[in-house]
Parts: structure tokens; C-alpha cells; sequence
């Protein structure tokens, strides 16, 4: 006999993972030696009560590490197989939103710039509510469960080859988001990623491969636009 759900109450304290708005849940597997994640909609809180104020202590690290996270969201549900208008509108208001401040993460945040980015990463987790994650996600995964890196700068790492990847069929999505980041190419993107992430891990040519195999296992990989291969995960691995 199935039980109702006692009534989940979330109350965000990064301004990341949209979970006080999405049906996911994320666990550590170590049998399949990566992050997996379970969806139903009994996971859905029943409210989300969304202050900024608990975030003005957050340190620097964390902070721009659940921006790239959020960041990482909105992208991903904007150029999913999954999107669609409506999930494209939220996207974008997120973007907006997200590049008034991206580029100024390090240091001090005032309250309002708080509440900016707060609303920007609820906005992109009602984004993957509808679509979903993509590969960057999925790879992620393998930087966190193996390499101990948070999971926003493990998004971090990968996003500007996932970019150059989706911008040979969606250009025009492409061009959208770099304006909306206030950003005005590819290189200009890799060049804020390496300025907020300034420590690389680098990977074995024997983790590249054995990451990819695991990646190619995730469900993430087919909202994903283009055809993934083993090959190409191991390569973006690669150029990290």
C-alpha cells in the first residue's frame, strides 16, 4: 500500500542546485562508482521558502562553485533534448540574471546580488525539472566521486568544450546564452571559467578512458543534442 509523502519544506543555503524546486535526489553509488540520481515527484517539496539572507557568509569558493552549478542548469535544460518553450523561457530569464554577476563572484556579494543569483538558480532548477540534465552532468560525476572536486567546478571544467560541441547544431542557442553571460564568444567563456576556476586537476590518459566508459553508462548522456561517444568523453576529459 503506498503512503503519502510527508510534506518536504526546503530552504536553499547555496545558490546552485535548484533542489528546493526539482524531483531529484542525488546519492553516491559506489557500486557503479559515480553520483546517480532517483526522480518522482513525491520528492517535489511541498514548499521552498528562498532567502538570500542565509547565504551572505557563504564563502567564496562555495559561492562560485553553486553559481557554475546553476549556471551549469540552465544551460544544459536550454539546449536539451527535452527543452521546449516554455522550459527556454525560464532558461533565459536565468542567463540574464546569472550574467549580471557571474564575472564578479570573487569577493564581497551585496544582498541584492545575492537574491539575483538566488532567483537565477531557482529559475534553472525548474529548468531541469522539465529537461533534465545533460553531459556535462554526467561527467561531472566522475571528477566528484574520484577526484573529490565540488560539483559545480566539475561542470566548470568541461563546459567550454560542451559548448564549442552543441554550438555546431545549435549556434543560434550558443550565441543567446554567451549575450545573456554578457560574454562574447566561446573563448571569452573558457577564459571566466579559468578565472574562477584557476586550479585544473588533470587527468590520466587512463582516467580520460576509464571516466568516459563510466559515463557512457548515464542516463544524462541522451538528453544531450549531439551523438556522444566514449571517444569524444574522453577527449573533453582530456582537455581539462
Amino acid at each position: 500500500t503506498k503512503k503519502p509523502c510527508v510534506p518536504i519544506l526546503a530552504v536553499p543555503t547555496t545558490a546552485g542546485t535548484g533542489s528546493e524546486v526539482t524531483q531529484y535526489s542525488v546519492l553516491t553509488n559506489p557500486v557503479a562508482n559515480t553520483k546517480m540520481s532517483i526522480a518522482h515527484d513525491a520528492i517535489f517539496p511541498t514548499l521552498a521558502y528562498c532567502d538570500a539572507r542565509y547565504m551572505m557568509n557563504l564563502s567564496e569558493k562555495a559561492t562560485i562553485h553553486t553559481v557554475i552549478d546553476a549556471m551549469s542548469h540552465a544551460i544544459e535544460g536550454y539546449v536539451s533534448v527535452q527543452s521546449n518553450a516554455v522550459s527556454d523561457a525560464w532558461a533565459e530569464e536565468s542567463l540574464r540574471l546569472l550574467g549580471q554577476y557571474i564575472g564578479e563572484l570573487r569577493g564581497p556579494l551585496s544582498l541584492e546580488a545575492r537574491e539575483s543569483l538566488l532567483y537565477a538558480s531557482t529559475l534553472a532548477g525548474i529548468v531541469i525539472a522539465q529537461t533534465g540534465t545533460t553531459l556535462v552532468h554526467a561527467m561531472g560525476y566522475c571528477l566528484t566521486y574520484f577526484k573529490g572536486i565540488d560539483h559545480g567546478a566539475a561542470n566548470g571544467f568541461i563546459f567550454a568544450d560542451y559548448l564549442e560541441r552543441i554550438s555546431i547544431s545549435e549556434p543560434a542557442k550558443v550565441d543567446l546564452v554567451l549575450e545573456l553571460l554578457g560574454l562574447e564568444d566561446i573563448a571569452d567563456f573558457r577564459g571566466l571559467m579559468d578565472y574562477l576556476l584557476p586550479e585544473k586537476p588533470g587527468l590520466t590518459p587512463e582516467e580520460c578512458e576509464r571516466f568516459a566508459a563510466i559515463t557512457m553508462k548515464t542516463k544524462a548522456i541522451h538528453n544531450t543534442i549531439f551523438q556522444v561517444t566514449a571517444a569524444q568523453i574522453a577527449d573533453m576529459y582530456g582537455n581539462i
